[in-house]
């Protein structure tokens, strides 16, 4: 600031003015011009306006708030469901199969496990089947085992007797 008193304050010292942090000088000149003191007085009314607006626009805001926190608290209940809903599945895929297979078990163990459609004439059905492969599979085997004359002979390792069919 300048010292002569025809000289107003700068816009920065009004702004230090108005946040209190003008120097001894601005504080005297302040009290001395009408000028300076009108400005500072204009815009701290213009920021309390501004505040007083903000504030009525802060509380007509609220006023629909609480449609926003039932909004939010339907989110959070269809997230619980959702994560319940979840869960139960998970322990549901853990728990069938275990359940299934102690069935199962506990029917093999007691000998009343019984599947459908396979009746007697269809098992031996599936044996002769079995006999066939078998022979067509070992009809190859035979004549080229035949060469080299190993029709019986005793497995080196399990002490078996091996022979032809």
């Amino acid at each position: 600031m300048k010292k002569d008193s025809s000289v107003h304050l700068t816009e920065e010292a009004l702004n230090d003015a108005l946040i209190g942090m003008s120097s001894t000088e601005e504080d005297l000149h302040l009290a001395a011009c009408e000028l300076c003191r009108a400005k500072l007085q204009a815009f701290e009314s213009d920021m309390l306006m501004f505040d007083e607006a903000s504030l009525a626009w802060s509380e007509a805001r609220s006023a629909t708030m609480p449609a926003i926190e039932v909004q939010r608290k339907r989110h959070s209940k269809l997230f619980f469901n959702a994560a319940w809903a979840i869960s139960m599945a998970l322990v549901l895929l853990v728990c069938l199969p275990t359940l299934h297979f102690t069935h199962v078990f506990s029917l093999h163990r007691h000998g009343s496990l019984t599947t459908a459609g396979d009746s007697e004439s269809q098992i031996a059905q599936d044996n002769e089947l079995l006999q066939a492969v078998d022979v067509a599979v070992n009809a190859d085997d035979l004549s080229s085992m035949g060469e080299y004359s190993t029709s019986t002979r005793i497995h080196p390792h399990s002490g078996l007797q091996r022979s032809a069919r």
